[in-house]
């Protein structure tokens, strides 16, 4: 779909029902009728600014969703910034993409980020505007000359969104527009979202999941999307949530849709468990992805009333690739392959997907691919279902769907004298965890503090179990160790960080 395609969309729904509104936080709410009028005034004012590639730093919001709107209607490159990123992140990300014009609500850190203040704000924003100068002078034209943008990742309405990373570097992966509006149209089909229905965003509008689910999707719908700050809803960070005050919110707000990761269900259901209290009434889809969601949390989810579909997708294919519906789910599986995309199950096991891709990454010339590995190992059933089995290479992925290098962290956390050795998991558990070859609890204990002080909030490491006993870190022998130590490791997951050496 393109963007001509989708305003005619926009265009349409303002005849229709003009009145509806389209998209809300708690100061602002914009009608389709006022819609295609604010995004073209949106549009005209960045292209005004004559910026190449535009930053967008602030909370979710009416605001947010303009700027991200304006820029795919101007043609004008754009890149989210997780606000959950750390400055060093952050400069990276400005550096890579090319960034010369930050959008922000948070002018403090902006001005640290990029040691500009902001000049002005763009009219019909509550949104400030700050030069940036990247580091090398490279602009988002610039950039496309020596990566992928060189593949048209830089065209019309194009987004850079930048993953967690693996490492403390997050990588940027190059969209078209036509991509993440063929994904969004084909998510808002099968989950079956109505007009007039509202999508309450409970996840960054900076992470891709939420920008195409939660924006996009409802609004090719005609539905609302409602956009909350999010620590108003009790969300804090990548990792953080308060489920009475979630569940409130989206009671309060009439959710029909909603998008989570399987950590914020789990706690979502201890608490609907806990209050018995039956599920926000006319939530009809929650959404749940970006990470492995245990079977017995769905079962439970269930039982206390959540409408819960599992899904499957990666930023490499634009977001989402399979998705149980409310036509067709199956328990342990991600669901039917959406009708935009293809998945072909390799020889070894691996999941190659079609569909939608991305053009390349920030830096990397190599040329764009038809067909993507994805590094999950996986399965098809004959009805169409697919089940991903894990993953090829040793990544972790936490329950709230942030990728983290358990080397990484090693690294960080042996680099010094205390600790001898690290082996950190946390694969479908809240964040990682380490077990430390160190001979002191307090030296180890310093050394997660220094570590995680320059650690963006998900990676942070939540404990640790002492031994004296010699580590390794290769792939076998760190499923073996967390096998070891694995009573030990719920107790530090259930808050007995730092357990006694044994």
């Amino acid at each position: 779909m393109s963007p001509a395609e989708f305003c005619r969309i926009l265009e349409r729904h303002a005849r229709r029902r003009p009145s509806a509104i389209a998209i809300a936080d708690d100061r602002d709410r914009v009608t389709y009728a006022s819609l295609p009028g604010r995004i073209a005034q949106i549009a005209r004012r960045l292209a005004d600014t004559g910026t190449s590639c535009l930053g967008l730093l602030a909370d979710n919001g009416v605001d947010w969703a303009l700027a991200d709107l304006g820029a795919l209607a101007a043609g004008i490159p754009i890149v989210p910034l997780p606000a959950f990123f750390t400055d060093e992140q952050l400069r990276h990300a400005i550096d890579a993409a090319g960034i010369d014009l930050v959008l922000t609500d948070d002018v403090e850190r902006v001005r640290e980020l990029t040691g500009h203040s902001p000049t002005h704000a763009v009219s019909g924003l509550g949104l400030h505007a700050s030069p940036a100068e990247p580091a090398h002078g490279a602009s988002a034209h610039g950039a496309s000359a020596h990566g992928a943008c060189a593949h048209g990742g830089c065209g019309q309405g194009s987004k850079v969104t930048f993953t967690s990373g693996t490492t403390g570097t997050p990588k940027g992966v190059v969209l078209g527009a036509e991509g993440l509006l063929t994904v969004a149209c084909s998510a808002a089909r099968a989950s079956r979202l109505r007009a007039g229905e509202r999508h309450v965003a409970t996840l960054p509008l900076a992470i891709l999941l939420e920008n195409v689910a939660g924006l996009y999707r409802p609004l090719l719908a005609g539905a609302t999307a409602v956009l909350p700050a999010l620590q108003g809803i009790g969300v804090d960070g990548a990792c953080s949530a308060d489920p009475a005050r979630l569940l409130a919110a989206l009671r309060c707000r009439e959710a029909a849709s909603v998008v989570l990761t399987p950590q914020v269900l789990e706690v979502l259901v201890d608490t609907l468990e806990h209050e018995h209290r039956p599920a926000p009434q006319r939530l009809t889809f929650a959404g749940v992805g970006g990470a492995r969601t245990p079977a017995c949390v769905l079962h439970r989810a269930r039982a206390v009333g959540l409408s819960v579909y599992e899904g499957y997708g990666l930023s490499e294919a634009s977001s989402i690739v399979a998705l149980n519906t409310p036509r067709a789910r199956r328990l342990g599986s991600v669901g039917r392959v959406l009708p935009h995309a293809g998945v072909r199950i390799a020889d070894d096991g691996e999941v190659h997907v079609t569909g939608a891709l991305f053009l390349g990454y920030l830096g990397d010339t190599s040329p764009a691919r038809a067909e993507w590995p994805t590094g999950d190992l996986g399965s098809i059933d004959d009805d169409g279902f697919l089940f991903i089995r894990g993953r090829k290479r040793n990544v972790l992925i936490t329950s709230h769907g942030r990728n983290v290098s358990p080397e990484w962290l090693e690294g960080l956390l042996t680099d010094g004298t205390a600790v001898r050795e690290a082996v950190v998991v946390g694969d479908g558990r809240p964040g990682p965890a380490a077990v430390l070859r160190c001979g002191d609890v307090r030296l180890a204990r310093a050394a997660v503090e220094r570590v995680n002080r320059v650690l963006p909030d998900y990676a942070r490491v939540r404990g640790f179990v002492l031994t004296h006993r010699p580590l390794t870190t290769t792939s076998a022998s760190r499923l073996d160790i967390e096998r070891r130590y694995r009573t030990r490791l719920d107790d530090v997951y259930r808050g007995a960080a730092g357990a006694a050496a044994r």
